[in-house]
């Protein structure tokens, strides 16, 4: 089963619709449905249901989902490392969290490429859930989440606690002087999970059964929405730092409760724990001042 069935299963369960399917894919969509019909011909079960106006995937579906997000992401590793020889001596594959990237991660890689030309380094955004699994499938060689795994496969580290603040526009003065806990209620807060602990925290403060003003999976989402002036969020203060010296965003003091700080960890598959990469990734993070404990 070819690799672009599986990618095309994988971008109807996300877009719900043939049609936008077809469009990402950039195919017809009678490709899309040739492609869904001979995979639900090979496993004997029927993968979405469909009607006039929208797609849903089925029970089945949904099983073969993550195994078919693994066939494609194998498919397209191998490719990749298979492909490094020609150009490249070695190469890096990071996975991190959204908020963990923007803060340390992304000047580290910078650091480390300008000194390591000959190692190929491949980057992917992703849930840290994911990026567990992928280190457990000896597919990913460092990650960087905000869940410490137990695994005798992996090798953890302690990588920065960073502190999480309420930030808004800078033309948003009514709360200047800071913000109660109780006043959170009647601003108009944005969310983008921050780690369960914070969640814990912050949903300690609302009615249960809150609907937030605006739900985004990932922070840099967010702050592109503070940015143009629509509500206040919760962010990790080094992925604003930016902003914040350039004034775009500012920070609102809360006045009688804090957030908890966050944990981070930097994580390395032990089979390529001794390969040069990541030899020169260690060194790359106490060049640029950050070492994991």
């Amino acid at each position: 089963m070819g690799q672009e069935i599986y990618k095309t299963f994988i971008i109807v369960a996300e877009t719900k619709n043939f049609s936008k399917a077809a469009e990402r894919l950039n195919v017809v969509q009678s490709t899309v449905s040739n492609r869904i019909k001979e995979l639900e011909k090979s496993v004997e079960k029927n993968l979405f249901t469909r009607n006039n106006k929208r797609v849903e995937i089925t029970n089945a579906g949904r099983i073969l989902l993550p195994y078919a997000k693994k066939i494609v992401q194998m498919e397209e590793d191998g490719q990749h490392r298979l492909k490094i020889g020609d150009h490249y001596e070695e190469s890096l594959y990071i996975e991190s969290a959204d908020s963990i990237f923007r803060g340390t991660v992304i000047k580290t890689v910078a650091w480390y490429m300008n000194i390591h030309k000959k190692v190929a380094v491949k980057i992917k955004i992703r849930h840290s859930e994911d990026i567990i699994q992928n280190l457990l499938d000896n597919m990913v060689d460092v990650g960087f989440t905000y869940i410490k795994p137990v695994s005798s496969k992996l090798e953890v580290y302690k990588f920065q606690e960073e502190e999480i603040i309420l930030v808004t526009n800078k033309m948003n003065h009514t709360y200047i002087d800071g913000i109660s806990a109780k006043e959170l209620q009647n601003i108009g807060l944005f969310y983008s999970g921050i780690g369960e602990k914070f969640n814990d925290w912050l949903y300690s403060l609302y009615p249960h059964n809150h609907i937030f003003h605006l739900d985004f999976s990932h922070a840099s989402n967010l702050i592109e929405f503070l940015k143009e002036g629509i509500g206040y969020g919760f962010v990790l203060k080094s992925a604003v730092k930016n902003e914040l010296y350039s004034n775009e965003l500012i920070e609102i003091k809360l006045i009688d409760r804090k957030p908890p700080k966050l944990q981070s960890y930097m994580i390395i598959n032990k089979k390529r724990i001794d390969s040069p990469p990541i030899k020169y990734w260690l060194e790359a993070l106490q060049g640029y001042g950050h070492s994991g404990d």
